[in-house]
């Protein structure tokens, strides 16, 4: 199956993004069987590309790590274990289209509410982990790595 990926990522990361708006927790074991299972996927099925998608899901891990050391309570660390999902799922360069496509999400949202609810940036608190998966589907889904690949 062509997209078996994708449909693994979606149907774990639902209830993930779905507990990250209600309670700002994820349930890890979603985070964990879909690692998993793309780990599994990726070794069967692209053999060549298997360690350009492990280095990519650890480049990120360890990116969203550091920003988790760096800026305690800015991230949670339930949205740096999801990052290794992310990077399996997208692979090099994928991930940083991703990543970019989720922060880019995630501050027009953050600017919306602030100027809704009249508060300052830094007095929000918004769920990550869905901007993080409608980020790396979206780049899944469109190759906007490769977009930006070409323009430049």
């Amino acid at each position: 199956m062509k997209n078996a990926d994708v449909i693994i990522f979606t149907l774990l990361m639902l209830e993930v993004a779905v507990c990250d708006i209600k309670t700002f927790h994820l349930p890890l074991r979603n985070i964990y069987v879909c690692f998993i299972l793309l780990f599994a996927l990726r070794l069967i099925s692209f053999r060549s590309g298997f360690l350009l998608y492990i280095f990519s899901s650890v480049l990120l891990f360890l990116c969203f790590f550091a920003v988790y050391i760096l800026q305690k309570e800015k991230l949670g660390f339930g949205d740096v274990q999801l990052s290794l999902c992310i990077g399996l799922l997208n692979g090099f360069p994928g991930v940083f289209a991703a990543s970019i496509i989720s922060c880019l999400g995630a501050l027009f949202f953050i600017c919306f509410v602030s100027k809704i609810k009249k508060k300052k940036f830094s007095e929000l608190k918004i769920p990550f982990a869905p901007f993080l998966i409608a980020g790396s589907l979206i780049e899944r889904m469109f190759h906007t790595a490769k977009i930006t690949e070409q323009l430049f």
